[in-house]
């Protein structure tokens, strides 16, 4: 999948971007080769909610919208979930 990057995710706490980062480089390193976490608002204006995603140097960017089903979330109709386990648990 190729996703268009918006830009940096600087503007994020440090902890936030850290951990978001952390997260991503985890799903990378099992395989996921562009992991996607998606993001709860338009952060470029263009009506569509964007999410968080890793550029070529392995740093936090925001990309442009992708669908939920090409993120490494999924839902248990109770909300967005990023555990696989989570989800699987709940049946």
């Amino acid at each position: 999948m190729s996703v268009s990057i918006i830009g940096p995710a600087t503007d994020l706490p440090r902890e936030d971007y850290r951990a978001l980062r952390d997260a991503l480089l985890a799903w990378k390193a099992e395989g996921i080769a562009s992991p996607i976490i998606p993001h709860d608002i338009d952060v470029d204006g263009d009506g569509i909610v964007d999410g968080f995603g890793l550029d070529d140097a392995d740093e936090l960017v925001y990309v442009k919208g992708v669908p939920l089903e090409e993120t490494v979330a999924q839902s248990t109709g109770g909300g967005v979930e990023t555990d696989r386990e989570a989800v699987d648990s709940d049946g």
